[in-house]
């Protein structure tokens, strides 16, 4: 039996379009309003036949087969979704439990490393438990003393400094509230041939007091079992005043000094063979890094400019570290240098000549004994 015809048909007053089998316009009634005013131009207009089954099932009538379809399609896209979601969560999960295996791996092999480090250092960090104790209390000692006899058993070699020592306090006073200070950094230095300890401690002003904190370094050597202290080092020792001496401009009188250098600049003069430096006087406290530069001539063709030109080829090569403990508030582009000065005469004027360099640093070992 041929398939039923069904027509389209348009509601005048819902505007809805919709299907029905009948024909006469009086008869036909909107499914959507229950009304019947139909427009004539659609009231002949017969359904496209549908060209598969499946087309049958248009939107414009939904039947219940079709929503149940419909229904099952979003329970699938359900389960596939926690299916997705799933995936992930044990993708994750397994991430997660590798990276922890790893870490926990790493860990146990720091732990080992460990283990292993303090068996093989545990000599050397018992040596410099012990030496920073002994130099601290050794400090301590040195700046609670207020007689320059008795500082001077706590100093290397003091007994032939006693001198200086007696002519450097003359003229500084001795700050005994120092013993308050604290090493804030601390190397223990066993390369060469005499072990030594390079701290930096830290000043700081009791309340009420106006003057202002400041580090300073202090430098000790092993001398049997005792720890001493590089007095020259710690107080930048020098033959006189460095104000004295540039003022005095004494000719043939040359005098040793512990400064800084700077390196020669485009501004520096030249002065028949000879090329100017920037010296300036070493103070140690960290909040004078930088002091008046006093001008230095060096004598060309000489074995003093090769010498400093290496050292400050060096110096810019070389950046100070974090952990470096001697030189931590030098001035910039500065070199220490030990060295003896004297004036001359060039051209007419009195400059001041560099006539030495004994050492690139302040260091007064044991051993030496040049004075």
């Amino acid at each position: 039996m041929a398939e039923e015809q069904r027509y389209l048909y348009h509601c005048d007053r819902c505007g809805e379009l919709f299907k029905s089998k009948r024909r006469a316009k009086d008869d036909v009634i909107c499914s959507s309003c229950g009304e019947h005013p139909i427009k004539p131009k659609f009231a002949t207009v017969a359904e496209m036949p549908a060209l598969d089954q499946r087309d049958k099932k248009s939107s414009y009538s939904i039947p219940v087969k079709d929503e149940a379809d419909i229904f099952s399609m979003k329970k699938k896209q359900q389960r596939k979704n926690w299916t997705i979601i799933c995936l992930i969560w044990v993708a994750g999960l397994a991430m997660i439990t590798m990276m922890a295996n790893k870490m926990s791996n790493k860990a146990e092999q720091a732990a080992k490393a460990d283990v292993e480090l303090d068996d093989a250092d545990k000599a050397y960090l018992s040596i410099k438990e012990e030496a920073l104790q002994k130099c601290a209390s050794r400090f301590l000692m040195f700046v609670s003393e207020t007689v320059t006899h008795s500082k001077s058993r706590h100093i290397l070699n003091g007994s032939d400094l006693v001198l200086d020592i007696n002519r450097y306090y003359s003229g500084h006073l001795m700050k005994n509230d120092l013993a308050a200070s604290k090493i804030i950094k601390f190397e223990l230095i066993e390369s060469g041939e005499q072990p030594k300890v390079a701290a930096i401690l830290r000043y700081t002003p009791k309340s009420g007091q106006t003057s202002r904190g400041y580090d300073f370094e202090m430098l000790f050597w092993k001398v049997g079992n005792e720890w001493l202290i590089d007095w020259p080092h710690y107080v930048r020792l020098g033959s006189m005043s460095w104000f004295r001496f540039s003022e005095d401009k004494r000719k043939n009188s040359p005098k040793r000094f512990k400064l800084y250098a700077r390196e020669l600049s485009t501004e520096s003069l030249g002065l028949s063979g000879y090329e100017e430096y920037k010296f300036s006087e070493a103070y140690n406290n960290s909040n004078l890094p930088s002091q008046l530069p006093k001008s230095v001539f060096v004598k060309n063709q000489t074995s003093l400019k090769p010498q400093l030109a290496n050292k400050f080829r060096k110096l810019r090569e070389r950046k100070l570290k974090n952990h470096d403990v001697m030189g931590s508030f030098d001035p910039p582009r500065t070199i220490r240098l030990d060295v003896t000065l004297d004036f001359e005469e060039v051209e007419g004027e009195t400059i001041m000549v560099l006539k030495k360099i004994h050492k690139m640093d302040w260091q007064t070992p044991p051993s030496e004994t040049e004075n």
